[in-house]
């Protein structure tokens, strides 16, 4: 029986190591437990807040901006439109950033401290990429002049519309197919998606977050030429010579 226990013992030594390695999902690389589901709600929300509180302020502001006697002193100095719109665009952004900050600051009260975790931190700047198209949707609005009443409209129908449409009500997971293809091409989904990648309410990995950055930087870029074209198209004033 000794034979048999030392032979047993050398069989087993004798034996080839299994290296058991645990490959990790990369659709489950976004869980973190600092970024739940239930704050994902505040930043869900945050859209529809956005658009109201940033259109309703920066609005009345660039339409007197562009207002026709301001409007005819700009075209009879020696400011380019260029210049003009970049300088209008880092004047916005200043206040978009102070409206973002309280926001967060909100945020981080609910949030009982700090933001901890990466995926709280991607959030955060997810928010801000958005508050940066809102600020730069809101100025090629005020090229086209309308009045008060009508930013404000505007901005309620595009805050409602994307929060219903893009899942700023509901997780995106929770609409339908053909309501999701459609509402790929507002950058309101793409903001949402990103939150939802976040929080755990849809598969996907970091890759996915950032392409979702990138997406709402190119609505970004899209409305800057489209700005500058639109202010492109006014002629400039002629002084005339005494």
């Amino acid at each position: 029986m000794g034979d048999d226990i030392a032979t047993a013992i050398k069989k087993s030594a004798d034996r080839e190591e299994v290296d058991v390695s645990v490959v990790q999902d990369p659709e489950e690389e976004m869980y973190d437990e600092n970024f739940t589901t239930k704050f994902a709600w505040f930043f869900r929300l945050l859209l529809y807040i956005m658009i109201a509180v940033i259109m309703s302020m920066l609005g009345p502001i660039l339409i007197t901006m562009n207002g026709e006697e301001q409007r005819k002193r700009i075209e009879c100095s020696r400011t380019t439109v260029s210049s003009y719109v970049t300088q209008v665009f880092m004047g916005s952004a200043v206040l978009v950033l102070a409206v973002w900050l309280v926001f967060i600051a909100g945020g981080a009260a609910m949030y009982g401290g700090m933001y901890t975790g990466q995926n709280s931190w991607l959030a955060v700047l997810n928010s801000f990429i958005f508050a940066l198209f809102v600020a730069m949707f809101t100025i090629f609005i005020s090229t086209f002049k309308p009045s008060s009443t009508v930013m404000s409209m505007v901005a309620q129908v595009m805050g409602l519309g994307m929060a219903f449409l893009c899942g700023g009500f509901m997780p995106q997971n929770m609409l339908g197919e053909g309501v999701r293809t459609v509402t790929k091409i507002l950058p309101g989904f793409w903001y949402e998606r990103a939150n939802d990648l976040l929080c755990g309410d849809q598969k996907g990995s970091l890759s996915d977050v950032w392409i979702c950055f990138a997406v709402q930087g190119g609505f970004i870029l899209l409305f800057l030429i489209l700005t500058i074209i639109k202010s492109s198209m006014h002629p400039k004033a002629k002084v005339k010579k005494k």
